[in-house]
């Protein structure tokens, strides 16, 4: 009895227990196939198969892939015949005429495995295979082999051979996390599944028996003889002749890994997979969002544009020093849709994965003070108002007043103000406008990190993303219209369906006029100012500066018409007190590098693009010029007055001559009027110095 019972063991764990069986009990198979025909249809029971997402470029090229498995279904004539040929040869060679279940190949089994005492031989055809992967659990059980030999016998009848073949060569794994017969040709033999030779195909059949133990990267050996066994078997069944199996006996095995990991391969790719886990359009839940995306075998078409990407990264290889504690960022928008061109996140992807131009914050130093100009504008402020720019100190009722450093000049007009980037005119107007009226802009504009209500507020003093800026400034761009970032267009499924396709739809948070007149400042920066490295010849540009106290963070952000907006950050990613002042033999500043990346990048970018202007402002609509004072517009000069304290202590990354402040008092301003200048502005005067704004 004991015998018996150990036979039937290894029988049943042989994977063929069916088989034995039905040699025994003829009317046992006659049971099965009748209980087969009326069961409920087993192809419906499939499971689906993970498949890869594809991310695609805006030319339509591949720029990675996304997923839990390295998988892309194929259709049957989408596989060269020798890869069919290889498969069924080693795997099933009755394949094309069982029906499901290879009743003499059980036995033959039973009998190999009776006489070792052991499990050396197995029967399962390529349908139950596929059963057992897509219907079945792993277990091993006689309950379980039974179910499976009339499973495999009824999907026979309800799939013709290719569909079976089909969906069997789109499950199984190969190893190397390659699933399907699609990746396994890209990513073992590395070629295109349509280029598959034979000699490869072999060695791809060979590992469907056992992936890990055949791998031909940790042991050739076993997958040379593996895949001789599997070119014997296809030259016994005609597929191949001798010649072709003592040709590809000769070829040598892959030696070139694949990665290890299905996952972003750049900071452009990392940031779509980002967001589109945050996507609710793909799911309600995070779990939802989560399968759709890395099992769902999505078509992912993306903003990014090949040039520019291209353009991007070779600037800022060619003009940032080879010094490794430095680096810089570069992201570039179309102000018209907000759809992002491109994006460099740091020095080498493949180094570090924290993406500078999104993941990024950093002060922004001057670059914030259009944002404040706008703010002014919108309030009834004009370019032509005056405003004290030199030295000054604030009583915040604390130990030491607030002193902003940086260049100083006397009594001039905003717009000469903002090209020569003066701390302290910025710093009045920001106290007598209200900084909460600056918050509510940047907000407004775009930007979505934290701005503190201070008084250092436009001198950039919170921290903020590239991305920020950018958005901020296509604002301007576009006449007051803010279109959201986007990297991704549209999204279709496995079957491709559509899934969602982005409209660019904007909103208009700004007058077109305080737009116009904005962009028609910040063109000084460039033409005169701060930042002339960004000019682009024969091209208007308008743009701002940006450098923080001790030479830590340098900007520069700007854009060309309507073209593109771009916005250029540099320092030390892994310090916010790290002073650039040795790099390349020079100090850094918003109106060195980062500008010359600007200027350099865009003139490639639009070069042989068609000429165009910025509108301009309607001056008419400027209210009359009058002098700024600390406590608002058209007052005279009040005596130094306290201003409370912030609520929480300055921000450690804040420069270290700031002591950034609150201000709760509301701003006193004029009402805007339409009526033109009836004074002549007072006097300009020049800056006293000129060192980095």
């Amino acid at each position: 009895m004991t015998r018996i019972i150990r036979f039937l063991v290894i029988v049943a764990v042989g994977g063929i227990a069916v088989g034995v069986a039905a040699a025994l009990a003829v009317p046992g198979i006659l049971r099965w196939s009748e209980a087969a025909e009326s069961q409920p249809a087993i192809a419906t029971e499939l499971t689906p198969v993970a498949q890869r997402s594809i991310v695609y470029d805006a030319d339509g090229n591949e720029i990675g892939q996304l997923g839990l498995e390295n998988r892309e279904t194929v259709e049957i004539d989408e596989v060269p015949q020798v890869a069919i040929d290889a498969v069924v040869a080693i795997e099933d060679q009755t394949f094309w005429e069982n029906p499901g279940i290879d009743l003499q190949a059980m036995g033959r089994a039973a009998l190999k495995n009776f006489g070792s005492g052991g499990v050396e031989q197995g029967a399962s055809t390529i349908t139950q295979q596929l059963v057992k992967q897509r219907v079945l659990t792993p277990e091993q059980s006689v309950s379980r082999k039974l179910r499976e030999v009339v499973l495999a016998y009824q999907l026979n009848l309800e799939l013709d051979k290719e569909e079976i073949l089909t969906e069997y060569l789109n499950t199984v794994y190969f190893g190397e996390n390659s699933y399907g017969i699609r990746s396994a040709s890209e990513r073992i033999a590395g070629k295109p599944l349509a280029d598959l030779d034979v000699c490869n195909a072999a060695l791809l059949a060979g590992l469907i028996q056992s992936p890990s133990g055949n791998n031909p990267f940790d042991f050739p050996e076993r997958a040379i003889e593996r895949r001789t066994a599997v070119l014997e078997a296809m030259t016994a069944e005609g597929y191949i002749d001798i010649q072709t199996q003592a040709f590809c006996n000769f070829v040598a095995m892959p030696t070139l890994r694949p990665p290890a990991e299905l996952r972003p391969n750049s900071y452009f790719v990392e940031e779509v997979q980002r967001r589109l886990l945050q996507d609710e359009r793909l799911g309600d839940t995070p779990e939802e969002r989560e399968q759709a995306l890395l099992t769902g075998g999505l078509q992912i078409h993306t903003t990014q544009d090949p040039r520019l990407s291209q353009l991007a990264k070779q600037t800022v290889d060619a003009i940032v020093p080879d010094q490794p504690t430095f680096t810089a960022a570069i992201v570039t928008m179309d102000p018209k849709t907000g759809e992002v061109k491109s994006m460099v996140g740091g020095r080498d992807f493949s180094e570090t994965q924290f993406n500078l131009a999104v993941q990024g914050t950093r002060q922004p130093g001057s670059s914030m003070k259009p944002i404040t100009l706008a703010a002014s504008l919108e309030n009834g402020y004009s370019v032509e108002d005056t405003i004290d720019g030199s030295s000054c100190s604030f009583d915040i009722g604390e130990d030491k007043p607030y002193t902003p450093g940086g260049t100083t000049s006397g009594t001039a007009t905003l717009r000469s103000q903002t090209e020569n980037s003066i701390n302290c005119a910025y710093t009045r107007l920001n106290k007598a406008l209200g900084p909460e009226k600056t918050v509510e802009m940047g907000n407004r504009l775009g930007i979505t990190s934290e701005l503190g209500a201070n008084l250092s507020l436009s001198l950039g003093t919170s921290a903020v993303s590239p991305l920020d800026m950018a958005t901020a400034y296509s604002t301007f761009a576009d006449g007051g219209v803010r279109h959201d970032p986007v990297f991704v267009t549209r999204v279709e499924d496995a079957t491709g369906e559509l899934v969602f396709e982005e409209s660019f739809a904007g909103e208009q948070v700004i007058d077109p006029q305080i737009a116009y007149t904005i962009t028609d400042v910040i063109q000084g920066v460039v033409q005169r100012g701060t930042g002339t490295a960004a000019a682009i010849p024969g091209r208007p540009v308008a743009g701002k500066t940006g450098s923080t106290d001790r030479n830590v963070d340098a900007w520069f952000v700007g854009y060309s018409c309507d073209d593109l907006v771009s916005a250029v950050w540099m320092g030390d990613p892994n310090s916010t007190v790290n002073e650039m002042t040795n790099v390349g033999g020079r100090t850094v500043f918003g109106g060195t590098y980062p500008a010359e990346i600007f200027g350099s990048f865009m003139s490639q970018a639009l070069a042989g693009a068609e000429g165009c202007s910025f509108p301009a402002p309607d001056r008419s609509l400027w209210p009359a010029s009058a002098f700024i004072s600390e406590n608002g517009r058209g007052k005279p000069a009040p005596p130094q007055s306290n201003i409370p304290p912030p609520e929480a202590p300055p921000s450690t990354e804040a420069p270290a001559t700031t002591n950034p402040p609150a201000s709760t008092a509301p701003p006193t301003t004029a009402p805007p009027t339409t009526a033109p200048p009836t004074t002549a502005p007072p006097t300009t005067a020049p800056p006293t110095t000129k060192p980095p704004p």
